[in-house]
């Protein structure tokens, strides 16, 4: 992909205006006249925005509403955002300060062009910097978190001696990972990760895929903090010595909550364990033999506001963006690699996120560069595995 790559998604084409697309309704009209804002109330705010300095439509930001609105093409775009990601607001105030965000990461977004990477309009469009942060762990909350000890891997070779590394390995085609699920404003991607190691797992040793529950480790396991942030290490600490039921028995609920389990004696049929819990060594062409031969792991790394708006190609942030522009740190599953031809083979792997199926692609999954320490995943993997058939 050339620079500027963008410009068919935030380029100056878009500009133009575009009400044509709306039929006889403009996009200001599809935007104000809708059911959530009736005529008398928009004459109102039309009113007070003429009359008062309210910040309203004053925002500290420095949003100019009268500029924004006069504009087809944010509108159009935001209405086109609303349906096809079915948002929905309560209020007036509500509309017009996500019509503010939306304009603001709009803009955000028509000045990257790096070569490689695309971003769009995602569902997170329309989410404060606030917001998105929820979804992710704070630097000082992964700080604070005690590890568990994890027996490290500090030189990983394959068993069999005529091992070689294929170009691309994904085991989704083996059917051992589970759908894409959605952590919703809870920042708890460390029980999402482990969780989904556990399942693949589980189905590369029985033969059969499990729907786990990342609810119980948010709620039991007592050596993270939840919806706060924790780390894996404790997590597949947890699973090895407690066991994980089923998402049916504890569903998900997206918040902190007490623990539900009953006291007494686990019954090892109704959870799965882990019998092991490895960290593996920084180098990445170690993990991609290790992803081959034992299966999925799980990752940890900083997380650019950019990554936020990708949807599709390779992810690859600069060493700066990771280092100081870092809104906190994110843990997936890795479930395998491949190349990308379109940039000259460009090493990538495969994760799987737990931001929903509509984000990334591929229903939820991001490329991201490999062999280069991209925002730092190399340095903390994890994994479980079990030995017990």
């Amino acid at each position: 992909m050339h620079k500027g790559s963008l410009v068919p998604l935030f380029g100056k084409n878009l500009r133009q205006n575009s009400w044509r697309a709306f039929g006889e309704k403009s996009p200001l009209k599809s935007f104000l006249f809708s059911k959530s804002l009736p005529l008398i109330l928009l004459l109102i705010i039309l009113l007070l925005y003429f009359q008062f300095p309210l910040n309203l439509f004053r925002p500290s930001d420095g949003t100019d509403f009268g500029r924004i609105i006069s504009n087809g093409t944010f509108l159009a775009k935001f209405v086109d955002f609303q349906k096809r990601f079915s948002k929905n607001y309560s209020t007036i105030e509500e509309k017009l300060r996500r019509f503010s965000i939306f304009v603001a990461n709009f803009e955000q977004l028509e000045k990257i062009g790096r070569e490689g990477e695309v971003y769009g309009i995602t569902t997170f469009f329309d989410w404060s910097d606030e917001e998105l942060k929820e979804l992710i762990m704070p630097h000082e909350h992964f700080e604070n978190v005690p590890f568990a000890w994890a027996k490290p891997i500090r030189e990983f070779r394959p068993m069999d001696a005529n091992f070689k590394r294929p170009s691309e390995f994904d085991w989704r085609k083996k059917g051992v990972v589970n759908h894409v699920k959605n952590q919703m404003r809870c920042g708890a991607c460390w029980a999402f990760a482990t969780a989904a190691v556990v399942e693949s797992q589980h189905a590369i040793h029985n033969g059969t895929l499990l729907i786990l529950s990342e609810q119980q480790m948010i709620d039991c396991d007592q050596s993270n903090n939840g919806c706060e942030g924790g780390n894996r290490p404790n997590a597949f600490r947890y699973v090895r010595d407690n066991g994980l039921l089923r998402e049916d028995n504890y569903p998900y609920r997206g918040a902190d909550g007490n623990c539900e389990l009953s006291p007494g004696p686990v019954d090892p049929t109704q959870r799965t364990f882990v019998d092991e819990v490895r960290t593996l060594p920084s180098d990445e062409q170690q993990i991609a033999d290790f992803v081959v031969e034992k299966g999925p792991v799980s990752f940890g790394m900083n997380v650019t506001k950019t990554m936020f708006h990708y949807v599709g190609g390779i992810f690859s942030p600069t060493a700066d963006e990771c280092q100081f522009h870092s809104m906190g740190r994110h843990a997936m599953e890795v479930v395998g690699f491949g190349e990308d031809e379109k940039s000259g083979g460009t090493p990538f792997w495969i994760m799987k996120n737990s931001w929903g199926s509509s984000w990334g692609i591929n229903g939820g999954y991001v490329h991201i560069r490999r062999g280069v320490d991209a925002c730092g995943l190399s340095r903390e993997v994890h994994t479980a595995l079990i030995t017990r058939y």
